[in-house]
């Protein structure tokens, strides 16, 4: 047995974001939370291309990595929000607490193309908003760049995000220097291009809503439909239980609530919740065969020699390290437990125990 760093050491997780997820709402990214960057992102490479940058994805990264990370200075210094989920945070949020007179310019992240190459640029394509590099043609080339697509629904994302910032100091004086940039141009910035200023762009949050919830060509015409369900779905269970849209606990609760009541429902609404369901049940499984997992391997390394357990070393430590004479409890009720108590008797036990019990209450624990 080796030791690896890790919290999902079989993989369950890396396939429900990888690999259910993606099917279940093709297009919407699990790993960010921020909405307005879709209009930045499609702002930031019309004007790169608009500016005569160098036509390869090489000069993209530099520009885009230092507008995130003045984009996130502004988003720092904005009264109005905690810049939560500010992607260049790491570098961002520490010398913003400092209060500078002035910012440097310098990179975001390390990764290329920064946070649109690392979580925005698959959903941009997906949205039909962006051609990558080498995917088109320009004349009879293959497209050297990124590049935005020239339909309404890519152009109206940057022309409303250029809009909201086009009367900043940072967007007419500033946006393209060398020079370390005043703290009061990007506090300026921060007032209208915050992340948490979407709401009050009406326009600018219709054009954005209008790509999540439309098809952009006849192919992808099935995955937005899904999109669309995925996206009525949460608004339904919304309208009943609002935590929902917060808390991961709650969406998994009234998911399944929702299936039970009417398993059988086949129009779209109970296609929607069965799938979901699904995934929901899948998320109440692999916890707990993670934590069995996470403890037969540490049970192993502690008792292994150097040349590891021989089969029957390995069947002791499974009896005497991990079940012993331990117990579990659920809801109040203690299930007692030895290597020797046949299997359904202990199924038994735990299914009277957990009767009464949600299937949160009893992934939480069994978690």
């Amino acid at each position: 047995m080796r030791e690896i760093a890790g919290q999902d050491p079989l993989g369950l997780q890396t396939i429900t974001t990888d690999r259910i997820l993606p099917g279940l709402l093709p297009g919407v990214l699990a790993l960010s939370v921020r909405a307005r960057y879709l209009s930045i992102y499609s702002f930031l490479l019309r004007r790169y291309a608009s500016t005569g940058g160098t036509a390869d994805n090489d000069g993209l990264d530099d520009f885009m990595r230092k507008r995130e990370f003045e984009v996130c200075i502004a988003a720092n210094l904005c009264p109005r929000c905690d810049a939560e989920s500010v992607i260049g945070n790491g570098v961002g949020r520490p010398l913003a607490t400092t209060r500078p007179k002035e910012y440097a310019r310098q990179l975001s992240v390390k990764s290329h193309l920064g946070g649109y190459g690392l979580y925005y640029r698959s959903p941009m394509e997906e949205l039909g908003v962006i051609v990558r590099r080498g995917q088109g043609l320009v004349g009879e080339e293959p497209n050297p760049i990124d590049l935005l697509r020239k339909n309404n629904r890519a152009q109206a994302l940057a022309d409303h995000y250029e809009a909201a910032v086009a009367d900043t100091r940072w967007y007419r004086d500033w946006m393209h220097g060398v020079d370390p940039v005043p703290a009061e141009v990007l506090e300026e910035l921060g007032q209208v291009g915050c992340l948490c200023r979407l709401d009050e762009h009406g326009p600018e949050r219709d054009a954005i809503a209008a790509v999540l919830l439309s098809a952009p060509s006849a192919e992808r015409a099935e995955a937005s439909e899904q999109r669309r369900r995925a996206f009525a779905l949460v608004l339904d269970l919304a309208a009943e239980h609002p935590d929902v849209v917060y808390s991961d606990a709650s969406f998994r609760e009234a998911i399944l609530s929702r299936f039970i009541a009417d398993p059988r429902a086949d129009d779209a609404a109970g296609q929607a919740r069965a799938r979901w369901a699904a995934a929901v049940m899948r998320e109440s499984a692999q916890d707990p065969l993670a934590a069995v997992w996470t403890s037969f391997c540490r049970a192993g390394m502690a008792a292994q020699p150097f040349d590891g357990l021989t089969r029957s070393e390995l069947k002791q430590v499974i009896r005497e390290r991990l079940i012993g004479s331990s117990e579990v409890v659920f809801a109040g009720t203690t299930i007692p437990c030895t290597p020797d108590t046949p299997c359904e008797t202990w199924l038994e036990s735990l299914t009277h125990a957990t009767s009464d019990m949600s299937w949160e209450e009893i992934r939480e624990t069994a978690g």
